[in-house]
């Protein structure tokens, strides 16, 4: 590897691991900024991923995370607390419990794919063709986008 693809390298590791960090940081800012400040990342996945399936059961949510029944069923009642989500018995199988979004957890779904919207239409909204040259103006794109973000939510 020559000097100048690994120094592209070191850049868009840069990159990537920032963008890392603003990511999880934009994102909680972005959902304070929509009234919804008191979901993890893992609950917000977790809503997302109910919301996906048609009548999500509490297995349905664990498999697709790869977390124990326990774990999930730990999660969705903290979720039930914070008033985003409840679990339902299932009226043919009474081991079963669905998952259903509340008002709230509807809404907090709705502002996560928005802000992942946002920011993949802030890096696909350029027509540019290459390599390292061309992900790295990609990357950097992004990076402006959260700057800016950070300042229309703060």
């Amino acid at each position: 590897m020559d000097k100048t693809s690994r120094r592209n390298r070191e850049i868009i590791n840069d990159f990537l691991i920032n963008m890392f960090y603003q990511i999880i940081d934009i994102e909680n800012a972005y959902m304070k900024h929509h009234g919804i400040g008191d979901l993890s990342v893992t609950e917000l996945k977790l809503l997302d991923i109910a919301s996906s399936l048609k009548r999500p059961a509490m297995t349905d949510i664990a498999n697709r995370v790869h977390l124990t029944n326990g774990t999930i069923t730990s999660a969705i009642k903290k979720l039930e607390k914070k008033g985003y989500a409840h679990r339902v018995q299932d009226a043919n199988d009474k081991r079963i419990y669905r998952v259903k979004l509340t008002a709230n957890g509807k809404k907090a779904v709705k502002y996560h794919v928005a802000f992942f919207d946002e920011m993949v239409d802030a890096v696909c909204n350029h027509e540019e063709l290459g390599s390292d040259k061309m992900l790295i103006g990609t990357l950097s794109r992004l990076s402006v986008f959260f700057d800016s973000m950070k300042e229309e939510i703060s």
